[in-house]
């Protein structure tokens, strides 16, 4: 049986310099194609694949891939020889076939849960792509999701060859003590659990829904019934339950390509259908499948912390071949490394976060270049130190106490991985109550690292700002 080989398409002009490069590292190319005046094809050695990305990751072109194993090889050449209705015929009893089959699991509403945790549930049950429908039982699948920590409802249900998983979790907001000259309003749809008002008076009640922008706290007493209200300051907190949503895709393993970090996913590409994973959005890396773009993303609050802080912020683009020329020429006072997507190995869904944090840790130790990384950003340099991540409970949309050398205080927690210990050359600075490590110092190294975010504090706290003009210098 031959081996299954890859399809290629590169934007170059300079296919030789394409092919050579891959010869010279041993790679076979075969069927090389131009299909236009900047682009061409050509087909590699499954076994090769990881080699021939990381060549054209060197030389920084843009390419996609698509797999096809030997069957899908030995239909195309049956379609090509016996030609249309020979294909119709095929493809009619593939359908037929797969009618048995699982071909797509669709899961929403989970969002403190990994995907991970669910899908190994679900395969731990034998639901999974390519298993064959007939054992399926939706009450019982739904009671092992309703089982999982975190997830309060579940339906399972089937839609031809789909199983549509559809959970709920909810989890209490805690915000920021708030203060302010007008009313304060709700920043979510939720329904209100608690109130603590200390100035101001209440315009809403435990148990009642409210939506985003509603007054929750007025700007105004009111000293005697009937007389007119006089102006006040508001401040106070109100606790809500949220309820999240989001949608994930859970689906058979997935090709991943790239150059300049332009992804393509494909499983398999058979009668003009395409099988599979597709990408999904996320914070950091925000995924446009109309126009086949990642753009990279930010919170807007993040430069006016830093304006805050006393520094220009000069963002940074995720294409890793362009790093160290873009640090050289900015001279920085200091790296900032953000909130977002979850690292990849931990099921985010933005590998060239992951690849430029690393390489900017890598710079900014071999230059001595302050590093300050928060949620996301602390996860990264947990990692980089060989320090694993565990999914943790009550960290998502809350606030918190921490305790440690720089003092106690409350902070904002918006993550569900964390580390409970640290490798050295890291040292823990503050921890949480449940023992999960909030902050971090680096001995030998300039790195700092806190898993709240800084910029979500209003007004910005005082303390993150005076520790970051101190840390950067």
């Amino acid at each position: 049986m031959r081996t299954s080989r890859v399809a290629l398409r590169v934007e170059s002009f300079n296919r030789a310099g394409v092919v050579n490069a891959l010869a010279k590292e041993n790679v076979a190319v075969f069927d090389v194609v131009r299909h236009s005046s900047r682009e061409f094809g050509f087909y590699v050695e499954k076994k090769e694949l990881r080699k021939t990305f990381a060549i054209l990751d060197g030389m920084c072109y843009n390419y996609t891939a698509e797999s096809f194993s030997s069957l899908g090889k030995r239909v195309r050449g049956v379609l090509k020889r016996a030609g249309l209705i020979a294909g119709v015929v095929v493809f009619s009893v593939l359908v037929a076939l797969s009618r048995g089959y699982i071909w797509r699991i669709d899961v929403s509403g989970n969002e403190t849960v990994p995907d991970k945790v669910i899908e190994k549930a679900l395969t731990a049950n034998h639901i999974a792509v390519g298993k064959k429908l007939s054992g399926f039982d939706s009450e019982a699948v739904a009671a092992v999701l309703r089982g999982i920590d975190g997830i309060k409802l579940a339906t399972a249900k089937r839609v031809g060859t789909t199983i549509a998983i559809e959970v709920f979790e909810s989890d209490e907001i805690a915000p920021p003590l708030a203060f302010s000259d007008t009313d304060i309003l709700s920043d979510y749809d939720a329904t209100v659990t608690r109130i603590v008002a200390r100035e101001g008076t209440v315009l809403v009640k435990p148990g009642q829904n409210v939506f985003k922008g509603v007054p929750l706290i007025g700007a105004y007493r009111v000293t005697e019934e009937g007389a007119e209200p006089t102006h006040t300051r508001a401040s106070g907190i109100v606790y809500g339950k949220v309820a999240f949503t989001k949608s994930v895709t859970v689906a058979t393993e997935w090709y991943e390509t790239v150059a300049e970090k332009t992804y393509s996913r494909t499983r398999l590409k058979l009668f003009g259908l395409t099988l599979g994973k597709k990408p999904k959005s996320a914070d950091g890396v925000e995924i446009v499948e109309s126009y086949g773009e990642r753009r990279d993303c930010a919170d807007q609050n993040i430069p006016r912390f830093l304006e805050a802080c006393g520094y220009m912020p000069v963002p940074v683009p995720n294409v890793i071949c362009a790093l160290e020329q873009y640090v050289e020429k900015t001279a920085p006072a200091g790296i900032l490394l953000t909130g977002g997507n979850s690292l990849a190995s931990y099921g985010g869904n933005a590998p060239e976060r992951d690849d430029t944090d690393k390489r900017l840790l890598e710079i900014a130790i071999e230059k001595d270049i302050p590093v300050y990384g928060f949620c996301r950003g602390m996860q990264s340099i947990l990692d980089y130190f060989g320090c694993g991540l565990e999914n943790v409970s009550g960290h998502v949309a809350v606030r918190h106490p921490v305790q440690g050398e720089w003092g106690g205080w409350t902070v904002n927690s918006y993550h569900n991985q964390a580390c409970r210990e640290v490798k050295e050359p890291l040292r823990a600075v503050e921890t949480a109550e449940d023992g999960i490590i909030e902050a971090v110092e680096c001995r030998g190294h300039k790195i700092m690292a806190t898993m709240w975010h800084p910029e979500r504090e209003k007004p910005f706290a005082e303390a993150d700002i005076d520790r970051v003009k101190k840390f950067f210098g």
